[in-house]
């Protein structure tokens, strides 16, 4: 085979098959794989939303056919198909955190969207906030040269972990999982002011759009969250009602990685079998919900309960775009979080450099425009000579560039403007060059600003936190019981409340201890959770 320069190079068949499988491995973590860290954006992802912005097709305008949009990508941005833009596009409507507003059948986890020319979108109100610093962004060409793209969006809000992200290359995987929007922010604010702090103070762990319940417990958690890579177990929330003679058990608020069909087809054959009445799928308008009957509940706790519990694998791979090069690496969601900061702050300072640069040159050119108005009869006498920018040079007392701007404006205009109001122009564009350099030196204040002012888009938390409970013990037809994370223990102590059920609960100060039916003991991490 020959090199670069044309030059002959023996290599085995062995060699060239790896150097030429790690330049598609490459290629393929480059263009497809893995979000980068800092605007959580796999390369179509960003695609679809640059180009979206750049037709105008925003918030406050009319929908676009998605078809037109796919087109658009495809022609300028993405060649590599129409359906694998189209297929990321139906994801952006369907994340936790829309950046697509979507109208028509978009499907959801479990159903595919209709076709694209049936259905319209457009940028949402939080996909704005990933186009402020825009005027930053470094372009590079693109594929055909013809047009220029963003190497990466210098987004304000930390989507790597709102919306989660997944993807597969060669020898190269990620599952980032999807957060609350409130606890990143809480966390990442604390971190700005304390880089030691325990971030399981703020982050209780994933929380899924569909719901579901974390089983896991915190030191699993804080395991996984400290290395970047493990594994955390999952259910679906459940109630068993009465409903006659049988005992309905109702599913909903589905668990990650849960099959709905899979579960579904298993218990059509305990029906068919004769061991369950009916499952029936009751989910409408995107609201999730499973029933399922039988005489007893011996069933429901041998058969079924365990069908609903999940396990999801994570790997916090990311990558780091630049210009000519691809860096790619395992983190951990600490050190997540600490470059996503960092990038805040270098971003910042880069747009603050921009806005001195605007204003200095608008603070320049409305200076000159004041001493062409004081002067106006000197501008008309310039424009009569030979020669007028260097009669406006030696007359006015200015520069070329100062002379060459009036020359650039209408004679008309600049004896219409007011020498106040160009004054009062002047002493605004100085306040305003003082706030950035405030800006500049202050640039955690100004992060801090930024995420709090992020909490319009905040969401209650959908994935409820569970974790083993421990022994709870009673006494006659009392039970007593306080949770210590230290030590276990049991005891009676008059104010905390008494129930004299002993299957139904046992309230605490700081949770909520629960045996539910199929004889689980477990506790909410929150009073507010009333799902058993």
């Amino acid at each position: 085979m020959k090199n670069k320069k044309g030059d002959i190079v023996v290599k085995s068949a062995s060699d060239m098959v790896e150097d030429g499988l790690i330049d598609y491995s490459k290629t393929t973590v480059e263009q497809r794989a893995l979000p980068d860290f800092r605007d959580g954006l796999k390369p179509v992802q960003r695609r679809i939303l640059y180009a979206m912005y750049n037709k105008g097709i925003l918030p406050d305008r009319n929908l676009k056919k998605s078809v037109a949009i796919v087109g658009e990508v495809m022609a300028k941005y993405s060649p590599h198909g129409d359906m694998s833009i189209f297929d990321a596009l139906v994801h952006l409507v369907q994340d936790k955190h829309s950046l697509v507003y979507g109208l028509g059948n978009w499907g959801n986890e479990y159903e595919s969207a209709a076709a694209a020319r049936y259905i319209d979108c457009k940028l949402t109100k939080l996909a704005m906030q990933m186009f402020e610093y825009l005027d930053i962004a470094e372009f590079v060409p693109n594929y055909s040269g013809e047009f220029k793209e963003p190497v990466v969006l210098p987004s304000k809000i930390p989507l790597v972990l709102l919306n989660g992200e997944s993807g597969i290359a060669v020898g190269i995987s990620t599952k980032i999982p999807p957060h609350n929007f409130k606890e990143v922010v809480d966390t990442l604010i604390a971190l700005v002011e304390d880089s030691k702090i325990d971030i399981m103070r703020y982050i209780k762990g994933p929380d899924y759009k569909l719901g579901g319940v974390l089983l896991s417990s915190d030191q699993k958690i804080a395991e996984v969250y400290s290395t970047g890579k493990g594994t955390l177990k999952y259910r679906c929330c459940y109630n068993v009602v009465k409903i006659g003679g049988l005992y309905v058990l109702e599913v909903f608020n589905f668990a990650p990685g849960f099959s709905r069909d899979s579960f579904l087809e298993k218990c059509e054959n305990l029906v068919n079998d004769g061991l369950l009445e009916y499952a029936n799928d009751d989910s409408s308008d995107n609201m999730f919900k499973i029933s399922v009957a039988a005489v007893n509940t011996d069933i429901l706790k041998n058969k079924i309960v365990l069908e609903l519990n999940t396990t999801v694998s994570y790997r916090f791979y990311i990558t780091e775009r630049e210009v000519e090069n691809v860096s790619f690496r395992l983190t951990n969601l600490r050190d997540l979080m600490l470059d996503w900061l960092e990038y805040q702050r270098e971003i910042r300072k880069e747009y603050y450099r921009y806005i001195s640069k605007k204003i200095k040159i608008a603070g320049a050119k409305a200076q000159t425009r004041l001493i062409a108005t004081k002067n106006i009869d000197k501008v008309a006498d310039a424009l009569k000579q030979n020669n007028p920018m260097d009669y406006l040079i030696e007359n006015l007392n200015i520069n070329k560039a100062q002379a060459g701007y009036i020359l650039e404006c209408r004679v008309k205009s600049l004896a219409k403007l007011s020498i106040k109001g160009q004054m009062q122009e002047i002493r605004n564009l100085k306040q305003e060059l003082l706030y950035i350099k405030d800006c500049f030196n202050n640039i955690n204040r100004e992060i801090v600003k930024d995420l709090k002012s992020l909490k319009p888009f905040f969401q209650k938390r959908k994935t409820l936190i569970r974790e083993v409970a421990p022994e709870i013990k009673s006494s006659g037809s009392n039970v007593w019981a306080i949770y210590n994370k230290n030590v276990n223990t049991v005891k009676k102590i008059s104010n905390y409340k008494r129930i004299r059920n002993f299957d139904t609960a046992c309230v605490l100060k700081d949770g909520f201890y629960s045996i539910n039916e199929v004889g689980t003991c477990v506790r909410w991490k929150s009073s507010d959770n009333d799902i058993q």
